[in-house]
């Protein structure tokens, strides 16, 4: 009988410490879970900088972001986020991205001041427009793309301003030229042109006041810059090192490249 009992005993003690065991190691498995997906422990602060610089390098891993879970899919939508995703790279997205279903998309990149939103939308409504009203707003939104540091806005912007029979404007358009050209260099405005001149041909075109408009700028010796930096006659190769010192005839030069893209 006592044996009877000690084995009891032994078996109901081994039987405690099995249970025991399996709570412990359960409890363990599950804050092992937990702390593997939790976004508690960072800031959205750090979270929306991450998601920032995703949407700038890569929209399409933006999105699968956004799929993954709630905290990624909301902090995706702030403003901070919207305003840096690159909209050129998804053009090429050709599996989703589609007219019809980036409309909203675009809009909240447009309400959040992305500047290559508002580049786009800005060109399409200055160059496209068939009204004064569209026209204003196309250049109100490439003013806003150019204080956003779009290059390309600040490159149009110039040129828009330099064609103007104003000369306060002109002004204000050669300033601007020359600055976007020490910022960016010879390299860049070659691919700035590129970039321009492709938005060009792929929109319907309905105002034109840059090839019709007579600009109120010149340079006095623009045929003698011609001929010693080689730009005779208006022409020159587009990839050629600029050897070009005059900044007046820079701007010229970028204005005639500009109203060849409309003809």
């Amino acid at each position: 009988m006592g044996l009877t009992k000690s084995n009891h005993t032994i078996k109901k003690t081994t039987s405690t410490k099995k249970k025991s065991t399996r709570k412990i190691s359960k409890r363990k498995h599950g804050a092992q879970i937990k702390s593997a997906t939790t976004m508690d422990c960072l800031p959205n602060e750090m979270i929306a900088e991450v998601l920032a610089r995703l949407a700038a390098s890569s929209p399409v891993d933006l999105f699968r972001c956004k799929q993954s879970c709630k905290v990624f899919h909301e902090i995706s939508e702030e403003k901070q986020v919207l305003q840096k995703v690159s909209l050129e790279t998804l053009v090429y997205q050709r599996d989703w991205w589609t007219e019809e279903a980036s409309k909203p998309f675009v809009t909240r990149c447009l309400e959040s001041d992305n500047p290559e939103a508002l580049l786009h939308r800005g060109m399409a409504q200055y160059f496209g427009g068939t009204g004064t009203t569209m026209v204003e707003q196309g250049l109100r939104n490439l003013e806003k793309a150019a204080t956003q540091t779009s290059i390309e806005a600040a490159y149009v912007l110039s040129l828009i301003f330099l064609s103007s029979e104003e000369k306060e404007c002109v002004n204000k358009g050669l300033e601007m030229m020359v600055n976007t050209m020490k910022a960016i260099g010879v390299k860049g405005i070659v691919e700035c042109r590129k970039k321009v001149r492709d938005m060009i041909n792929s929109m319907w075109l309905a105002n034109k006041a840059i090839v019709e408009s007579k600009p109120n700028i010149s340079c006095a010796m623009r045929e003698q810059h011609q001929v010693s930096s080689g730009w005779d006659n208006g022409y020159y190769d587009e990839d050629e090192k600029d050897n070009v010192g005059c900044q007046t005839c820079k701007c010229v030069r970028e204005l005639d490249f500009f109203s060849s893209f409309f003809c």
